[in-house]
C-alpha cells in the first residue's frame, strides 16, 4: 500500500480545516427567523381600512377594538396549538398512555378552537353591525388581497 508523504497530509489537514471552518462560520451566522405574529399583517391591513373608509371618530374606535378582541383570539389560539401539541408529545413519548389519554387531550383542543371559534364569528358579526353595507364591503375586502389571509392561516399551522 502507498503511503502518503508529509506535504499531502499537510494539504489534506488544510483543506479539511477550510471545509469544516466554512461549515461552522456559515452555520453559526445564519439570521434568525423572523417570529410571525398571528395576524399583524391581516390587522395592520384591516385597521389602515377602517381608518380610511371610516369616518365616525366613535365607530373607528369601536371596530379598531373589536379587532384588537380578534387579535387576542387569534393569539390565543396560537398559543392553545402550541400548548396541544406539546401535550400531544408527551402523550405520544409516554410508553403508558392510553387510548384514553389521546383521547383527552384531542378533546381538550376541540372544545378550545370551538370556543374561539364561536368568540371570533361574535366580534366579526358585531364589526358587521357596526358598518353600513358599503362600509363593510371596503372593510372586508382584505380577505381578498394577496397573501394577508393566508400569512394569518400558516402562522397557525408553524406553531
Amino acid at each position: 500500500m502507498k503511503s502518503i508523504d508529509g506535504g499531502a497530509q499537510r494539504l489534506a489537514l488544510v483543506v479539511i480545516l477550510l471545509i469544516c471552518s466554512f461549515v461552522l462560520v456559515t452555520g453559526c451566522t445564519r439570521k434568525a427567523k423572523k417570529t410571525i405574529v398571528p395576524g399583524e399583517e391581516w390587522a395592520d391591513d384591516l385597521r389602515s381600512r377602517i381608518a380610511k373608509h371610516i369616518d365616525d371618530p366613535e365607530k373607528k374606535g369601536q371596530l379598531l377594538n373589536l379587532v384588537d378582541q380578534d387579535i387576542g383570539i387569534f393569539k390565543n389560539l396560537a398559543q392553545e396549538t402550541a400548548t396541544y401539541n406539546k401535550k400531544l408529545l408527551d402523550v405520544d413519548r409516554n410508553y403508558h398512555s392510553t387510548p384514553d389519554d389521546f383521547r383527552t387531550v384531542f378533546s381538550d383542543y376541540n372544545q378550545t378552537r370551538y370556543r374561539l371559534r364561536a368568540q371570533s364569528m361574535e366580534v366579526r358579526f358585531k364589526i358587521q353591525a357596526l358598518c353600513k353595507p358599503e362600509e363593510w364591503k371596503e372593510i372586508s375586502h382584505f380577505r381578498t388581497k394577496k397573501g394577508l389571509f393566508n400569512q394569518l392561516t400558516q402562522s397557525f399551522s408553524n406553531n
